[in-house]
């Protein structure tokens, strides 16, 4: 309920990236039944937000290690990227046993291998470097964030918040 009350809200607002952070490598240390479970739900919200994904023009793109997924949620999550592929509205980036920690890793290791093969001097590395490298393992280009959302509340990234959160924001991090 709270994804869909966030994701409707983020459409309203005209928000063109939406990060929704559904089950990080952390998780897989669960007990067997809760991950299980956590899968169950996964499938199914893929399954009941499909058509109001293609009615909304949303996106769907998955990031993260998809090794580990069962079979039965990984046709599922490709069955609906695939078809959600052209949809110009919102896009929204779903982590699926992600790790921040990993993805940094993966980004050090392309640009080793590319001072490696003399593509790059190790000295011309910085900010304007990275910027185009790709954190995600599917090879997608960074997105900004400027809007960081938790179960306990909100947060702006970067800078102070210059104005308040629209009321449908609000309440959906009240709840």
């Amino acid at each position: 309920k709270r994804v869909d009350e966030i994701t409707t809200a983020a459409v309203e607002l005209g928000v063109r990236y939406l990060s929704l952070y559904a089950f990080s490598t952390e998780n897989w240390f669960r007990p067997e039944d809760e991950v299980q479970a956590l899968m169950g739900m996964l499938e199914h919200y893929l399954t009941a937000e499909q058509p109001k994904m293609m009615r909304h023009g949303i996106r769907l793109l998955a990031i993260g290690d998809r090794s580990r997924l069962p079979q039965s949620v990984l046709t599922t999550l490709k069955f609906v990227e695939r078809l959600t592929r052209r949809n110009q509205g919102m896009t929204v980036l779903l982590a699926l046993s992600y790790s921040g920690r990993d993805d940094i890793v993966g980004m050090v290791r392309r640009i080793a291998e590319t001072v490696k093969k003399g593509k790059c001097d190790v000295r011309d590395i910085d900010a304007a470097e990275r910027e185009g490298r790709e954190i995600d393992p599917r090879k997608r280009k960074d997105i900004p964030t400027n809007l960081w959302m938790q179960c306990e509340g909100c947060s702006r990234l970067g800078r102070p918040c210059r104005k308040p959160l629209p009321r449908a924001w609000r309440e959906a991090c009240q709840k």
